[in-house]
């Protein structure tokens, strides 16, 4: 007898993805789509009969009259547009419960319809204490039961189930927010601006291990586009653009922090400090043709020159360390410095530059593709969400009608953003600092003539 998870295992196109990922190679689309899978078929696996009848809208007997691959496929659908992160958690919560409610003695009502207030306060309380018990100063614990609400949550919404989370929500312990002043100047550090002319340079030499250049490219790459590391591991290139004497990509990449991976437009300038673009012509070559990610996976150690690139994305949780060995061998930072950057050092390194020069919040907003940007997801509204929303669509249709006046915006604003990099480092470089001692004071101030 097949389990419900074994069956979602069961799909045509299973056969195409197993020998791509044994064969030629695997996208990040493809690796999403495999655990996604598996994931929602580890959490079926654990879903109860009547929690199934709930999502289902079925009875008992009609359930019993229901194609098993069709049940399954269908739950499986349910889920098909969650992070694989996302769904682990979603488990993980509903597991958690349902040993509660089996120590406990307490039961669903109404074929897993609901369930009472003051149990589901009584279970998140209790996670909430064991985990502060086992917590630690770096992570005390707070957040434990906030995380198993939001996993009740996404099963909330996927499989209709009726729960009190809103009511329960008001009753938790406050969550200790780590978002103020003190947090935020420990956070993620700015990749400092003096290691740009020197993945630029590394990227360029054939003498290199080939893992090290390529993610010397992708840690440019990144750089220069203000990119989430998650972000660069889902991209695609497809268009170049000249403005001002200069060359600049446009690729499109899904934003990894959104449920459905909404597209967004990101414009790269492709020339170094020195006007040459060979530093992205040559770290395309050491990516696998037509990848979708930037950090590559690899065979043997990075460090060596027998190692090589594989045709597969780099799991997520080895980029910082890919990230860290690149700062110690491409930029000789010691791996004490090294260790003080994160996957997100390198999205903050030019909204850094462009707040440290003075620039307006517009071009900051810019340069971090925050909402409201020019290069917003009114590039890429689909037609169909115009017609159905045509009360509305007006509002879009002046961004809609000037997608090449927005572009060449951002582009100028990476220029200005470049020359102020440039003449930060001519300032600093007399000034008898450390090689990494960043010092945003010497930042060309912004100029009203920039525009923005």
């Amino acid at each position: 007898m097949r389990s419900w998870g074994s069956l979602l295992l069961l799909s045509p196109d299973n056969d195409r993805l197993r020998s791509a990922s044994c064969g030629t190679g695997f996208s990040s689309a493809q690796r999403d789509q495999v655990l996604r899978r598996w994931e929602s078929a580890k959490l079926i696996t654990v879903l109860p009969r009547e929690g199934m009848l709930r999502a289902l809208g079925l009875s008992p007997e009609q359930f019993a009259l229901r194609d098993p691959y069709d049940v399954a496929c269908f739950l499986m659908s349910k889920f098909s547009r969650i992070t694989p992160g996302t769904i682990a958690q979603a488990r993980s919560a509903l597991v958690r419960l349902l040993r509660h409610l089996f120590d406990t003695g307490i039961g669903w009502e109404d074929h897993f319809g609901h369930l009472h207030e003051l149990d589901l306060y009584g279970f998140l309380m209790r996670v909430h204490f064991n985990a502060v018990a086992r917590g630690s100063d770096k992570r005390p614990g707070h957040e434990a039961a906030w995380g198993v609400l939001k996993g009740l949550g996404v099963l909330q919404a996927r499989l209709s189930w009726r729960l009190p989370l809103d009511s329960v929500r008001a009753c938790l312990p406050t969550l200790e927010s780590t978002a103020g002043t003190s947090s935020r100047i420990a956070g993620a550090r700015p990749l400092p601006p003096e290691v740009l002319p020197l993945l630029f340079k590394y990227v360029s030499r054939q003498d290199a291990p080939p893992v090290l250049r390529s993610w010397a490219f992708a840690l440019a790459f990144s750089t220069v586009s203000s990119l989430r590391q998650t972000n660069a591991q889902h991209i695609a290139f497809y268009g170049f653009l000249k403005f001002g004497g200069r060359d600049f990509l446009l690729s499109q990449h899904a934003d990894g922090k959104s449920q459905g991976k909404q597209a967004k437009v990101i414009v790269t300038p492709l020339q170094d400090l020195d006007g040459c673009s060979a530093w992205f012509f040559d770290g395309v070559a050491t990516l696998p043709a037509g990848a979708d990610f930037l950090w590559a996976d690899h065979h043997g150690p990075p460090e060596r020159m027998t190692s090589r690139v594989l045709n597969c994305p780099l799991p997520e949780a080895a980029i910082q360390r890919a990230l860290r060995l690149v700062l110690q061998v491409a930029c000789g930072m010691s791996a004490e410095e090294a260790d003080l950057y994160t996957k997100h050092s390198a999205r903050k390194t030019f909204v850094s530059l462009a707040q440290a020069g003075g620039c307006p919040w517009e071009t900051q907003v810019e340069l971090g593709h925050w909402g409201h940007s020019s290069l917003d997801r009114t590039l890429l509204l689909p037609a169909e969400d115009l017609r159905r929303k045509h009360s509305l669509a007006c509002l879009d249709l002046p961004a809609r009608y000037s997608c090449d006046a927005r572009v060449r915006r951002v582009a100028r604003i990476l220029i200005q953003q470049l020359k102020r990099l440039a003449g930060y480092l001519v300032a600093k470089s007399g000034a008898g600092f450390g090689r990494f001692d960043t010092r945003w004071e010497l930042v060309p101030l912004y100029h009203p003539a920039e525009g923005q």
